[in-house]
């Protein structure tokens, strides 16, 4: 478990080797873990009541990485994960009394605006109660930066991101979904270098 970020690793290993962040796939695990040891007996079998306010709290943040409802995309982009999977963590969550809140990213390879707006479509079929957006960012020195270098991907303009953002943000004010944050924070990380 981390509590910075809200999810649980793989294993211990995984904690402790760099590079290795908490999944959703991984972090669903542990919660039907602790559903199915009978760990929450003694809390009305329900997470919103068995986990602290800061478990759940983190937890509710986490457990959202979406990224995209196209498959193609998610193979693509090498999530490591599918459609299917995004979609059994999303309806353990909800079912377990927990608020979502949905990510999708805008720009991954394979992604277009008519892919991102069913993502959007599907966060709030789902049952989010919240959603962010994010454009892919190519950092240099990743697979990613290595595609763009290769012909394989292109990086989407500012531009390209504002309306696609724009596009996603409307569907989810359509749907009553509150989008809590659209972009990324500026950071030393993030500079053009």
């Amino acid at each position: 478990w981390d509590p910075d970020i809200g999810g649980f690793y793989y294993s211990a290993s995984g904690r402790d080797t760099e590079g290795y962040l908490p999944d959703v796939e991984s972090t669903a695990q542990a919660l039907v873990f602790l559903e199915y040891s009978g760990m929450l007996e003694n809390y009305n079998n329900s997470y919103a009541v068995a986990l602290s306010a800061e478990m759940k709290n983190s937890l509710l943040s986490f457990a959202k990485g979406l990224q995209s409802a196209d498959d193609t995309v998610l193979r693509l982009s090498k999530r490591g994960h599918d459609r299917e999977a995004e979609r059994r963590a999303c309806e353990l969550i909800v079912s377990r009394g927990l608020n979502l809140v949905g990510q999708m990213m805008i720009g991954l390879p394979g992604g277009n605006l008519a892919n991102e707006l069913e993502t959007a479509k599907k966060i709030c079929d789902m049952g989010a109660t919240g959603a962010r957006i994010y454009p892919t960012v190519v950092f240099y020195e990743t697979e990613l930066c290595r595609m763009a270098q290769r012909g394989e991907y292109s990086p989407i303009t500012n531009e390209e991101a504002v309306l696609r953002s724009a596009a996603a943000l409307d569907i989810f004010e359509r749907c009553g979904v509150n989008c809590i944050r659209i972009g990324l924070c500026s950071s030393d990380n993030l500079s053009s270098d």
